[in-house]
């Protein structure tokens, strides 16, 4: 064990609080003291001070390595680093820190140490650019950060003493001193919950600044150094041993393994060298709370059999550019061996689905200015990544630059044999969203008015239009300039004109309609871009997925965004050209409170037919980090547990795969229940739900959604009528007790024709050629075909053609005779009619609208009528049989379970239950139930089975039945196998 040198005499009330004076101190005593020279106690404390052991996070034998004298500890920037609780009880005034410090090749900014009170109030030292730095971040007014001192060298040990006495801040390198300042606060000041030895932390991102590089004799005490003790320091470096060979876990665990061979069905299940797995995957890495937590319970993970970990490039945010690629063609390849070296520390049978951005570091958006994405007063605005336009070729050509030379070095280490794919992340949140969505980042301001944009959007229009001739046909009279080189973007004003009407004009708001539906089939088209680019590196036996095709979720608007701006509106054409294996998006967060479904944002069964797999991302918050948890409002264990069989219900009913990513890190899982939850969950999908293709669904309700009718809609924020008929209606559908699947209007032509009933959500708009396959392929049979308000309103011959608009249009779509109401806006509300054969509920939209579209036809039978007086006896839903095909229109946008159970009668599919508002989800031979309140829930199946079993217990409900009841308690969740 080191020697205790001791720093200062301890103060008067100190030696009170702690005892007598260590019996070698001179005078003073060192309060903390790390030696770290048992890996096994790295945080072990051998000064002075009781009860100050600081807790070592994921540091092991492999962060052991020779130091000043014995041994020290090596940080690797992945979070390794210690912790100790609550410093100002020990530490209340002047503070001297001394330790011993060699640093990594690395061009990250780093923390050695730091004082965290909360995310306004933090105190640390700092390594910027391979010098010390004084970081003291507090208000805005006086946050500084002092950079000093020469630039450290590599390879060798340094002598540092930083104290603060409330007087001055002061720093002394090697004997030196090196920095003083003024300064009139000492760490207690700031009341520090935590001090971090290698990181400083932020409450958002969790570790943010990261040491890489070997902490030795780490000291604490309250009295300024002597120079005795500074002397004796400086003198121990001569013994200092020398930097030891970096060695990798991965050359010794995966060396003379062979390279799996991957593959992805669309039927929940990866192919590895030709045996299955589940699609069921550990995540995190990165930036956020969950880098740290996720590594540490990596081996918690495969107990519970999850082998594949979706993992960051690098140690920083997982949807920056990477700060492997800091420079035009140059890259430190070292900071990715490092960080997925780590992976294989925590699992040595780790499969890595690698995280990494498409889009490039922010440095790339400053010297490249003109490739930025802007404003319309030609503002741009970037964080953590370059905002760069959708529209950037250069982007692209300097991306696939970056990538070749990354996968160059990838393919001749080790780890590469494990890495089974790659998520491309891009734009904000990796999300594949253009920079201005989401009135984040540029607030309110509408984006993107750059010259990329602009050259990119007229050369879409020659392709559209061919001819300024045919484009003039489809405008206004007088509007178009002469050639298509002179056409300008769309103002922010005409993009937000406003009007009465709940629609764009087809006519007077063609430019604008037209630069939408540019905006998503350009963020499509780069998608097909760079993925193609991967392809290209990887070959076909990894696999390939993204964030993309949120078409559910951003309908409503949430007051923060217009869905039609996020790009991710062009999934038809991702789903036909890019050669990605999955998409993936977070579980919905409308409706992820308890008690509701938790929905998903995608459209899986498009997905399916296009030999792609949806896969939730399941960012679950739980209560075990204390109070109710964020979205779900889970208060407790038990309630957190039913969040998560619920998310792994929908995924199994939704023929869908799932990462589980602990968001908020801390103790998210910290529960074997949780734990073993998950390995229930695992074996239930490895046996159960992937043996099975996705082409067995269970024909009952396809849902079509069109991605294009979306941009019809006039500009909002919050958008109560289509986030009624796309976003807030996934909950009414699971609480219906229906079986159903999700299209997009992209595939009627390819679909499945068997379905019984067809709802078409939001077709506001149709072309003649999709009108004539819905004519050809779904008006037979005695389907029940489901039209929603304005479906068919909009009609043109092809894309190119001019729009007409008119109640007429839906006429030939429905084959109900309609009336459009246009003169003033109404309520929508409407009530059921009294001589409709069936109990129906009033249906409720917030706000007024126009137009009203009214049923006028005679031979239809009436279910509701509007309740606005002005609007007395005018039919808003009604039912007709057409003769090959029957029709149903819904006038007032609103879903009601009374209604949806109506039209699964009508359309003589089954209805699962009659339970109220208590999710009742049917599929893959699944059954989820999930309620916020104690009920007995009465299932009735379609046929008899052989047996019922819960997935959780493997209990068994109910035996060669086709009904049977079940309770279930307040904000819980049964998930049950179906055995035929």
């Amino acid at each position: 064990m080191k020697k205790h040198f001791l720093l200062a005499e301890l103060a008067g009330v100190l030696a009170l609080s702690f005892g007598l004076l260590h019996p070698t101190a001179l005078n003073g005593q060192t309060l903390l003291h790390y030696t770290f020279d048992d890996p096994a106690n790295f945080g072990k404390n051998s000064g002075t001070a009781p009860n100050a052991d600081a807790e070592a996070h994921l540091l092991n034998h492999y962060n052991s390595v020779p130091g000043v004298k014995g041994k020290a500890v090596m940080c690797t920037g992945m979070t390794d680093s210690l912790h100790l609780d609550n410093p100002s009880r020990i530490i209340p005034g002047a503070c001297t820190i001394s330790f011993f410090l060699r640093l990594e090749p690395t061009r990250e900014r780093m923390t050695i140490i730091s004082f965290y009170g909360n995310d306004k109030n933090i105190i640390g030292l700092d390594v910027i650019k391979r010098h010390l730095a004084f970081n003291d971040y507090r208000t805005p007014k006086i946050r500084q950060t002092k950079i000093f001192g020469p630039e450290l060298q590599l390879d060798r040990f340094y002598h540092v003493i930083w104290r603060m006495d409330g007087k001055n801040v002061q720093v002394w390198l090697n004997g030196k001193e090196v920095f003083t300042q003024k300064y009139d606060l000492v760490p207690a000041n700031i009341k520090p919950q935590r001090m971090n030895i290698g990181t400083d932390y932020h409450s958002v991102v969790a570790q943010r600044y990261r040491l890489v590089g070997t902490l030795d004799d780490l000291q604490i005490s309250s009295n300024a150094p002597t120079a005795e003790f500074i002397d004796q320091q400086c003198k121990l470096l001569a013994s200092a041993s020398p930097r030891p060979k970096v060695t990798r876990v991965y050359d010794s665990v995966v060396k003379n393994t062979a390279p799996i061979k991957s593959s992805l069905t669309a039927d929940q299940q990866f192919i590895f060298d030709g045996i299955k797995e589940p699609v069921m995957i550990y995540s995190g890495g990165g930036f956020l709370a969950a880098a740290g937590y996720s590594l540490r319970t990596l081996p918690d993970a495969a107990k519970a059999g999850m082998n594949v970990f979706r993992y960051t490039a690098v140690a920083g945010r997982e949807f920056a550019g990477g700060a492997w690629w800091y420079d035009v063609d140059k890259y430190d390849f070292d900071l990715v061996d490092r960080h997925l070296d780590f992976a294989f520390r925590q699992n040595p049978n780790v499969k890595i689905l690698l995280s990494l951005s498409a889009s490039p570091p922010s440095w790339w958006g400053e010297k490249y200015p003109e490739e930025l994405c802007r404003d319309f007063n030609g503002k741009a605005k970037q964080d953590y990544t370059a905002s760069h336009s959708y529209s950037s070729k250069k982007w692209l050509t300097d991306l696939e630059k970056a990538w070749t030379a990354l996968f160059e070095h990838m393919k001749k280490k080790p780890y590469y044999k494990r890495i089974i794919g790659v998520l491309t992340t891009s734009g904000r949140y990796g999300e594949c969203l253009r920079a201005g969505y989401n009135s984040q980042l540029y607030g309110k301001e509408l984006t993107d008015y750059s010259n990329v944009e602009l050259q990119a959007f007229r050369q879409w229009l020659k392709q559209r239009y061919g001819t300024m001739e045919t484009m003039r046909k489809a405008y206004r009279n007088g509007v178009l300039p002469a050639t298509f080189d002179e056409v300008k973007l769309p103002s922010p004003n005409e993009r937000r004109r406003p009007d009465s009407s709940y629609f764009r004009d087809g006519v007077v708001d063609r430019l604008t309609l037209d630069y939408i539906t540019f905006v998503n089939e350009q963020s499509a088209q780069a998608v097909c871009d760079f993925t193609s680019i991967m392809r290209k590196l990887i070959g076909k036996d990894k696999i390939i997925g993204l964030y993309y095709g949120y078409l559910l979720e951003d309908a409503l608007g949430h007051n923060r965004a217009w869905a039609g701006d996020s790009g991710h509106f062009g999934l038809d054409k991702v789903l036909r050209e890019a050669p990605v294996d999955f998409l993936a998006g977070p579980v919905g967060y409308i409706q992820r409170q308890i008690g509701n479904v938790g929905p998903n944002m995608g459209v899986s069964a498009s997905l399916a037919m296009h030999k792609k797999l949806w896969l939730f991302e399941a960012d679950i918050r739980t209560s075990l980090n204390g109070g109710k948890a964020e979205y779900s409002g889970a208060a407790n264990l038990e309630e957190s547990l039913a969040i998560l069989w619920r998310t792994y219900g929908n995924a199994v009913v939704d023929y869908s795969g799932l990462w589980w990513v602990a968001l908020q890190g801390k103790k998210s899982y910290d529960d074997p229940k949780i734990w073993a939850a998950f390995k229930t969950m695992y074996q239930d999908m490895a046996k159960h739900t992937t043996v099975r293709p996705a082409e067995r669904r269970q024909r009952t309700i396809a849902m079509i959604v069109d991605p294009v009718s979306i941009n019809f809609r006039r500009y909002s924020l919050y958008d109560q009528l289509s986030g009624n008929l796309l976003t807030l209606s996934r909950d009414v559908f699971a609480k219906s007790g229906i079986e159903y699947d999700y299209y997009t209007t992209g595939d009627l032509a390819t679909m499945p024709d068997d379905y019984p009933v067809y709802i078409f959500l939001n077709s506001f708009y149709l072309t003649d050629d999709v009108r004539n396959t819905i004519e050809k392929r779904f008006k037979k049979d005695g389907k029940l075909l489901v039209w929603c308000y304005g479906a068919g309103y909009f009609q043109g011959k092809d894309k190119a053609a001019r729009i007409s608009t008119s109640a007429k249009n839906m006429q030939r779509l429905s084959g109900i005779q309609i009336e459009a109401i246009i003169d003033k806006v109404y309520s929508l509300d409407s009530r059921p009619t009294d001589a409709y054969k069936s109990k129906l509920a009033p249906l409720t939209i917030k706000g007024k609208y126009k137009p009203v579209f009214a049923v006028s036809d005679q031979e239809v039978q009436k279910m509701t009528e509007f309740s606005a007086p002005e609007l007395a006896g005018k039919t808003a839903v009604a039912y007709k049989d057409c003769g090959n095909y029957r029709s149903l229109y819904i006038g007032t946008p609103e879903f009601k379970t009374s209604l949806v159970r109506e039209i699964a009668k009508l359309g003589k599919v089954p209805v699962y239950t009659d339970a109220e508002n208590v999710v009742v989800r049917v599929g893959n031979e699944h059954i989820l139930i999930h309620s916020g309140h104690d009920d007995l829930v009465n299932i009735t199946l379609p046929e008899k089975v052989s047996s019922v079993i819960r997935v959780d217990n493997n209990q068994t409900v109910a035996e060669n039945t086709d009904k049977f009841s079940i309770k279930i308690g307040k904000n819980r969740t049964i998930l049950m196998r179906i055995v035929k």
